[in-house]
């Protein structure tokens, strides 16, 4: 079974509340629920799952969540690692599509291509996980369209073994630099994820040319 969980909260120094933000502004639909939306529409995708935290403030994450559909789970702060293997375990995923809360660019059909990779590779055991964008070293080609694909027990072998606290925060560097990766570039180069108000402004720009 594959579970698409979105890693969520309100905090954030740039832009607080980014997750909760109408997208377009007065359509009354939120960030993450675009987010949510677009990954139910994936075929090869069984359940979608929002990992907060359990902040107070995280509480209206969590039911908007439920409001769009979705699963919801809140958990560690910054332990963002051990949000996604407690969700992976307790819905049985065998894979994982992991989609951060600042890319409401994020379609359908880059997740489904993206895990259709994945799993023909990793039947062949020639991978652990795919990724679609290399922002973390400067390439910021298809930023907005990150999704990254891997399985339960690279997951699972990363939890036990990762121990420094900005591992366990961004959850896959680690798995990276040490497993066998497949890097399948982004078909959309020019997006955004959305950090700041600036950021905003250019995701509904291009959001309405969707229209």
């Amino acid at each position: 079974m594959t579970a698409a969980i979105i890693q969520a909260r309100m905090g954030s120094t740039r832009l607080p509340g980014k997750v909760l933000m109408e997208l377009p502004p007065g359509s009354g639909v939120s960030v993450l629920g675009r987010i949510i939306t677009e990954l139910k529409k994936c075929k090869n995708v069984e359940q979608v799952i929002v990992a907060t935290t359990e902040e107070p403030e995280d509480t209206a994450v969590y039911l908007e969540a439920i409001k769009y559909g979705a699963g919801a789970y809140r958990g560690s702060v910054n332990d963002v690692l051990s949000r996604y293997y407690i969700v992976a375990r307790s819905v049985g995923a065998d894979t994982i599509v992991r989609i951060t809360g600042d890319c409401p660019l994020i379609t359908a059909e880059i997740v489904e291509d993206l895990v259709e990779d994945f799993l023909f590779y990793a039947d062949n055991e020639f991978v652990d996980i795919a990724y679609n964008t290399d922002c973390a070293k400067g390439d910021m080609d298809g930023d907005g369209y990150d999704c990254e694909v891997f399985s339960f027990e690279t997951l699972k072998k990363t939890h036990n073994l990762v121990q420094s606290a900005h591992n366990r925060e961004h959850v896959t560097p680690w798995m990276r630099r040490h497993l066998r990766v497949l890097f399948v570039p982004s078909p959309e180069p020019e997006g955004c994820s959305l950090n700041t108000q600036a950021d905003y402004e250019r995701i509904c720009k291009i959001y309405a040319q969707r229209s």
